[in-house]
């Protein structure tokens, strides 16, 4: 196995080469992942039994995890990190969370959680045993809430009853907006271009975009992803991965329309349900619907540039004819000459053009 300096010594020209950890087997089904915010080789994630390994991206395959917590109130739906200290949700209470950032949370560590059909925020430094309901609550939706976002001042919901919640943490949750229902239910969110467009994936593959300050209803409706999109990972303002229920891990620009870049992997078939970056974001780890946590090489994102990955294009939405124009800066000059979905980008690890499932991206 290569080791972790390897990433850093391309002086004899390895640094082309694919490195990256073997996918790593566990004992039961995962369910939740979330790598440390700050050591680049360790991750938490959440087991179907109800227990909590902290792994080691590096370890040997066989290796035991780091640690392991047990709890007795279901499946742990949720991990995330507050500093070093980490946040669990279990079936018995959260379906999503998300830790909100230190402008929104007043400095303190807040979770934001997410449950049937209500948004909540707990304080993270309460105890078990406080018996404290959430400091804050609201109620959005009229199903689960399958994703939460934060980004400037709002934390956002995607809700299954297909409409995206917007709320303002600072306000005591009263400036409460929710969108009309798309006829889909809404699976996962990120927040882009610079604040101004918030992204959703959708059960049958659209993805919805609405403009900021236009809750009611969305702007703009991408399609390409030919089954549901489960997760969304914002690389930077203007490009996202899109986990698939097909299997694939895709690397794509937004706005105007859907350009492929790339494919960075696949889940082997399985319905990809979990992203994260690891700290230095040199790897992306996925998880789905089997007992496998894996490892994808992700140095070449680095060199990807939203607006330098090809301008133009047919938009390929089928949205309400807004152009949108005013979300795109195009005051950095022409883009250089590069092909889209480059297999290689900057000499260093490799994106696919396609897979045996990519031909649907022909002539968009």
């Amino acid at each position: 196995m290569a080791s972790r300096d390897s990433l850093d010594d391309g002086a004899d020209g390895s640094d082309d080469e694919e490195v990256k950890p073997p996918n790593l087997h566990l004992k039961t089904q995962p369910l939740s992942l979330a790598c440390h915010p700050r050591r680049a080789n360790i991750f938490a994630v959440g087991l179907c039994d109800g227990s909590v390994e902290l792994r080691d991206c590096w370890g040997a395959p066989g290796r035991p995890a780091l640690a392991r917590l047990v709890h007795d109130e279901g499946a742990a739906r949720c991990v995330a990190w507050s500093g070093d200290a980490l946040v669990c949700g279990f079936e018995s209470g959260a379906v999503v969370a998300a830790l909100l950032p230190e402008a929104l949370a007043g400095g303190g560590p807040v979770v934001a959680v997410g449950d049937d059909a209500t948004v909540a925020l707990y304080d993270a430094r309460l105890r078990a045993g406080d018996g404290r309901r959430g400091v804050l609550e609201a109620a959005p939706h009229e199903d689960y809430v399958a994703d939460l976002a934060c980004a400037a001042d709002h934390l956002f919901s995607a809700g299954a009853d297909g409409r995206l919640g917007v709320c303002d943490p600072r306000r005591n949750l009263r400036q409460l907006r929710v969108s009309d229902p798309q006829d889909d239910e809404l699976l996962s969110v990120e927040v882009m271009k610079r604040g101004s467009k918030v992204v959703c994936g959708t059960t049958t593959g659209p993805l919805v975009v609405y403009s900021w300050g236009r809750w009611g209803d969305s702007s703009d409706r991408i399609v390409g992803h030919p089954e549901s999109v489960d997760v969304l990972l914002r690389v930077d303002d203007d490009v996202l991965l899109s986990g698939s229920s097909d299997g694939v891990l895709r690397v794509a620009r937004v706005m105007p329309g859907l350009e492929l870049l790339g494919v960075l992997g696949d889940h082997g078939g399985f319905p990809i349900e979990r992203l994260d970056f690891s700290a230095d974001r040199a790897l992306v780890l996925s998880l789905s619907h089997d007992d496998v946590v894996r490892f994808f090489d992700a140095r070449c994102l680095d060199d990807l540039d939203g607006d330098d990955a090809g301008g133009g294009g047919d938009d390929g939405g089928d949205g309400d004819g807004d152009g949108d124009s005013d979300s795109d800066d195009s005051s950095a000059g022409p883009a250089p000459s590069r092909r889209a979905g480059s297999t290689t980008v900057g000499g260093r690890s490799k994106l696919s053009l396609k897979t045996k499932a990519e031909s649907f991206f022909d002539g968009l």
